[in-house]
Order: structure tokens, then C-alpha cells, then sequence
């Protein structure tokens, strides 16, 4: 029994709750600092809001104040209220002010305070808080301030929504935060988008904001590294590929390193490597399922779709996936959401922490992809959005109705070079109508030799098309040999437009021909005298309209 009790190790990662205990905290100081500036500095702020994604961190933050803030002029409170019943604004301020009390028991200098009565602050809670309470609480602080930590704060909004707080609660507390000294107020939320929705807004737009997100670099790694130094090492190679998959999200960190930790207990190797990150990542996708699944949920079709071209695409393109690629990704399972949705898309997910914010655009964490690789193909992606992805589609086919062909794109623009030249034979015309005879001739054999050199300009591009329109031909066939139809499709969309680049060419070499034509007949025509001159020049210039 004592051997067991010897062996027996507990794994030191938490994977899915807020770190409690400050050994397996690491990083924010970054955090800490801007709080302490704007808590006391010049432009002190009473209201403050930390926001960001699921599981990112923020509660951990909120946990660890007392003893990260570093400034003893402040008593941090935390209140979460996604353990509060928050059934009125009579439960809702007597439960925060029954936390207060507790919270304030055994702080240093503060004497017992006296727990507040449920039924207190059935009458008339507002003036029960304001009035009652929260005086001999700011006369026991001394010259120290409340810190009052509202982690979940979303939930308000939603029990406004369900009808369990009065719609004015939020106008209640921003008043508060006005009118109350030595009393600040901090709020955790999911993203920004929750304080600017819902009634919440006029709560929300007097604080300040600070965005939590991925640990940097050097502190995820004494995430991975010091907790469990005195068991085992890991190679740098494991380090760098344990970073990779993560990218320093703190929960996906202690994810991967909690399965590390139980895999290493089973023989108790001295040194961990890749191979040994590897052999987890099952169970690490499997474990991360209803995180990665609330990501997706919360995302919109487009934003799906996005997602699931990205990592199809990834393997591909391992620095990273152009636009183009990704709407061609899209594109070849028939799903062709608005251009300017799939732009407004990308700049959101940028903004959740799932995507790079420019091309070439990568997942922040690998384990998203992988996920996404494995529980929504792209294919699949396409069925799931039903009747969205068909309304995509019958928009693109309107779109494409309406839009010219290859080869009325190459007449488009072969017309102005026609134009060009028949007001050049036109501009000709008139100035060689007000030369003499000689000066006449010299004209017309300059003209003539102009059209040579056009139609052997004419010739030698014509020739080039047709040589790539035979290269584009012999790819439509190779990629329709390989099975490539993506690439198929784009040759034969090239052929097609030489096609009609080469119509447009011949066109334009009748005509520069008939020019020529009409040049060498009218000898007779450059003899005239002045008198007839007109109708000569008349007769050449309706021979180059034809």
C-alpha cells in the first residue's frame, strides 16, 4: 500500500478549468501592468473590461488578481456570476454584497463585517445596496479601494433576455459606477461584439478595454517545461511542435500538456519528443471536441464555409492559403457565398483568434484544423449549409448570366484597336487631301507601308496565339486525363479565351488586308487630279469600312 501511495502522482495540468493555484500560472504580466495604469494613473478608469474568446483565460486573470495586481491600495473581489441565480435585482445585490462580505473576511486590517439578510433587500434593493450597505463596507477599506470582478458578465444580458433582471439594470449600474467612490468595477465578456449588443452598451461604453488572448512565446513554454521538470524533459523539438499546434492558447497549452503528463506516467521516460506529441494528438482532438465545436457553432455559414476551404486547402499550401485559393476551394464543391461576406468573414474569424489577419491566411491553432479536417470536410460543409449554400449558388448563376463570354471579352478588346486604326486611315485621308499630287504619293506609299507592317504584326501574333491556344489544349487534355478537373476547368477557360483572341485577330487582319488591297488598286486613283481627289479618297476609305 505504501509503494502505491509512493508512486502515486498527481498530473499538475488543468485542462478545461481556471487556474487556481499560482505555480500553474504563467505570463500576463502584461495584463497586470495595464490594470495598475489604469487603476491609478493619470486618467484613472472606475470601469474596466477584459475581453476574450472561450477558455482563453480571462478567469484564470480574475483569480490570480490578489496576489498578480500588485498594488495593495486595491481589495479584489470576484463575483461569478455564472454561479449566481441572479433571479431580480433584489437576489442579484444581495448575493453580490453577501461575496463582498465573505471575500473581505481575513483580509488584513478590515474588521468583520456583518452578512447581509435575503430579506433586507426585498423592499427596495437599489437603496439596501447603496445606502445601507456599501457605507460601512467603504468605512472598514480605510484608504484601500473595492475591486469588485464580475466575471461572466454576458450573463446579465441573458437574464435580462429571459426576463429574470429588469431590462434597466445595466443604466442601474453604470449609474453606480459613476456616483460610487473607492469602488471600481471590472468586467470579463466573450468578445466585443457582447458589450456593444443586447441593452448592454450603455453599461459597457464607459470603460476601458483589454483583449486576452494567446501566451507569448517564452511563457508558454515555462508552461510546458516547469511544471514537471522534476519528472521529465522535453526535446526543443518537442517544445516547438507542442507551441505550433497551440500557439500559446493557454487552454489548448494545458490540453495537450495534461495528455503528455499521463502518457509519460505510464513508463516514466526520462525525456519526451516528438513522437511522443504525436502519439496524443487523438485523444487531444477528442478531449478538445466541445471547445472546437462551440467555435464552429458560433460561426457564421460563411465563416463555415471559410474554415472548411482553409483546411482543405492547408496541406496544400503550407505557408499559408491565398484568397484566391480558398474561394477556388469553395468553388469546386459548389459553394459561392458573396465575395464581400467571405472578406467580412475573414476579418471576423481574424478578430475571434481562429484565423492570421492577411494573406497567406493560416489557423492560429493547428489543432483547429485538424479537427475541422477530421469532423467537417469541406463536402460535407457543403451539405450542412442546405438551403444557404443553394441561395449561394443560384446568385452565382445570375451572376454568370449577366456576365460576357471569353470571347465577348476578347471582341471587347479587340473593337478598339479596329477603332484606332480606321481613324488613323481616316485622319490619313483628310491631310492627304490637302497635299499636291507628289506629296500624294509619297503618302499613300508610306500608308502602304504601314499596313505591311501591321498585317506582319497581326501575322506574328496571331501565330504566338496559336501556338498557346494549342499548349492550353494539350493542358485540357492532360488535367481531364489526370482527373484534374479543377484544372481543367481553368485550361479550358483559357483556351476558350484565345479562341476568341484569334477571331479577333483574323478580324483585324481582313480588315488592315483590305486596306492594303484597296491601297494598291487605286493607283489609278493617285493620278487623279484635284478635282477627283475626293471621290478617290472617298472610295479608300469605304473599301477600309468593309
Amino acid at each position: 500500500m505504501s509503494t502505491e501511495t509512493e508512486t502515486l502522482i498527481i498530473n499538475p495540468y488543468i485542462a478545461g478549468s481556471p487556474v487556481k493555484d499560482a505555480t500553474m500560472f504563467f505570463g500576463r504580466e502584461d495584463v497586470y501592468a495595464w490594470l495598475r495604469q489604469h487603476l491609478r494613473g493619470a486618467f484613472q478608469h472606475n470601469a474596466i473590461v477584459l475581453y476574450g474568446e472561450r477558455r482563453s483565460g480571462k478567469t484564470s486573470v480574475l483569480y490570480q488578481m490578489k496576489d498578480k495586481l500588485g498594488d495593495p491600495l486595491y481589495v479584489p473581489v470576484l463575483l461569478d456570476l455564472q454561479g449566481m441565480g441572479l433571479e431580480g435585482i433584489d437576489g442579484f445585490l444581495w448575493e453580490v454584497a453577501r461575496k463582498v462580505v465573505l471575500a473581505l473576511r481575513g483580509v488584513e486590517g478590515i474588521p468583520p463585517l456583518e452578512r447581509p439578510a435575503r430579506q433586507d433587500f426585498e423592499q427596495n434593493p437599489r437603496q439596501q445596496f447603496e445606502d445601507v450597505f456599501l457605507p460601512p463596507v467603504i468605512e472598514a477599506l480605510g484608504q484601500r479601494s473595492l475591486l469588485l470582478m464580475f466575471d461572466e458578465a454576458n450573463r446579465l444580458a441573458e437574464k435580462v433576455q429571459v426576463g429574470d433582471l429588469p431590462p434597466d439594470i445595466f443604466d442601474y449600474l453604470r449609474a453606480l459606477i459613476q456616483q460610487t467612490n473607492r469602488v471600481n468595477f471590472l468586467f470579463s465578456i466573450g468578445n466585443r461584439l457582447e458589450a456593444d449588443s443586447r441593452g448592454s452598451s450603455q453599461l459597457f461604453n464607459l470603460a476601458v478595454y483589454r483583449k486576452i488572448s494567446f501566451l507569448e512565446q517564452d511563457y508558454a513554454e515555462d508552461l510546458i517545461i516547469r511544471p514537471v521538470a522534476a519528472y521529465y524533459r522535453c526535446t526543443r523539438a518537442a517544445i516547438e511542435r507542442i507551441y505550433q499546434l497551440t500557439s500559446g492558447q493557454a487552454y489548448y497549452t494545458q490540453l495537450v500538456c495534461h495528455n503528455l503528463f499521463t502518457r509519460w506516467s505510464k513508463d516514466k521516460p526520462a525525456e519526451l519528443d516528438v513522437a511522443d506529441v504525436e502519439a496524443i494528438l487523438p485523444d487531444v482532438i477528442e478531449q478538445g471536441t466541445p471547445n472546437f465545436q462551440f467555435v464552429w457553432e458560433d460561426s457564421s455559414p460563411v465563416e463555415r464555409a471559410i474554415l472548411a476551404a482553409l483546411a482543405d486547402r492547408t496541406p496544400q499550401y503550407k505557408a499559408g492559403v491565398m484568397r484566391r485559393n480558398l474561394d477556388r476551394a469553395m468553388h469546386g464543391v459548389k459553394l459561392y457565398p458573396p465575395s464581400g461576406d467571405v472578406t467580412s468573414g475573414l476579418r471576423r474569424l481574424f478578430e475571434r483568434d481562429v484565423i492570421n489577419d492577411q494573406e497567406p491566411y493560416q489557423f492560429r491553432v493547428t489543432l483547429m484544423r485538424q479537427w475541422i479536417s477530421k469532423f467537417r470536410r469541406l463536402e460535407w460543409v457543403r451539405e450542412e449549409l442546405g438551403e444557404v449554400a443553394r441561395q449561394w449558388e443560384k446568385i452565382e448563376e445570375q451572376r454568370r448570366a449577366k456576365a460576357p463570354t471569353a470571347r465577348e471579352r476578347a471582341l471587347r478588346w479587340a473593337a478598339p484597336v479596329l477603332a484606332v486604326l480606321l481613324v488613323l486611315i481616316l485622319i490619313g485621308g483628310y491631310f492627304l487631301r490637302r497635299e499636291s499630287t507628289a506629296a500624294l504619293e509619297a503618302a499613300e506609299a508610306r500608308r502602304a507601308t504601314e499596313v505591311a507592317q501591321l498585317i506582319q504584326a497581326n501575322s506574328t501574333q496571331a501565330a504566338e496565339s496559336q501556338l498557346l491556344l494549342n499548349a492550353a489544349s494539350t493542358q485540357v487534355a492532360e488535367a481531364v486525363q489526370s482527373g484534374d478537373n479543377e484544372q481543367a476547368i481553368a485550361a479550358r477557360g483559357t483556351a476558350e479565351a484565345l479562341v476568341a483572341l484569334n477571331e479577333a485577330l483574323e478580324a483585324t487582319a481582313v480588315s488592315a488586308a483590305a486596306v492594303k488591297s484597296d491601297s494598291v488598286s487605286s493607283d489609278s486613283g493617285l493620278n487623279c487630279r484635284h478635282g477627283h481627289a475626293r471621290n478617290c479618297r472617298a472610295s479608300t476609305q469605304r473599301h477600309a469600312l468593309a
